[in-house]
């Protein structure tokens, strides 16, 4: 009978030696260049699917992708809103003008129309401002209260309605901090302009009337002034 290793018979590889408690697993074999691709579950070698917690590339990926999408978003919406505004302040300056003229009045003779303190008939769309005639008693019931008188710059050339407006807003809030007093922005009185029509305008009048309606005040009875 031949023995181990001779006629063709292949030796027995010895058993590989038992593990014992505690030792550390067999350390994988460093990947080579060229070598097959990865097939076992990305992780630490010889551990489940799962076992390592951490997006995989694939889905990180798209995280990235999604947040730079509402980066994008949010720049493009910031970009159009700027751009919207610029394109009202230069094509359509009038939408941005604050608005406190609400009405126009004719040439007034000097020292016809009604001072400040004047508490006049007519609510201020409707006043008359030529002479005094519109003007009563404060503790009576009354439409409106002249607050402040202001006159228009002199320019070359002519100031036109966004101009006059913004002059007329200034002026009015000032006016209101001195005669009425308080926070102009929380106050529940709001001081409405009267300025020079454009035929007005042209004949050289540049008064500026800052009327307060009165029905916004106790009834329209007595004077809106101090009490803010």
């Amino acid at each position: 009978m031949p023995e181990d290793g001779d006629g063709g018979i292949p030796p027995v590889p010895p058993a590989p030696p038992a593990p014992t408690w505690g030792s550390a697993p067999p350390v994988p074999p460093a990947a080579t260049w060229g070598s097959a691709p990865r097939t076992e579950p990305y992780g630490w070698a010889g551990l489940p699917a799962g076992a390592v917690h951490g997006p995989r590339p694939e889905r990180r990926f798209r995280m990235r992708a999604v947040v730079f999408a509402l980066l994008g978003g949010i720049l493009l919406g910031l970009a159009m809103g700027l751009a919207g505004l610029l394109t009202l302040a230069f094509v359509f300056p009038d939408a941005l003008a604050p608005g406190s003229v609400t009405g126009t009045h004719p040439v007034i003779p000097a020292g016809a129309g009604p001072v400040v303190g004047d508490c006049l008939l007519s609510s201020p769309g409707d006043a008359d401002l030529t002479s005094q005639a519109d003007v009563v008693d404060c503790r009576g019931l009354h439409g409106s209260e002249v607050i402040g008188v202001a006159q228009l710059p002199d320019v070359s050339g002519r100031l036109d309605d966004t101009d006059v407006d913004y002059f007329a807003d200034g002026a009015c809030r000032l006016a209101f901090g001195d005669y009425v007093g308080g926070n102009y922005e929380t106050s529940t009185l709001f001081p409405d302009a009267l300025v020079p029509s454009q035929q007005a305008y042209d004949q050289g009048e540049r008064t500026v009337y800052c009327l307060v309606n009165s029905a916004d005040h106790n009834g329209g009875h007595g004077s809106v002034q101090g009490p803010g």
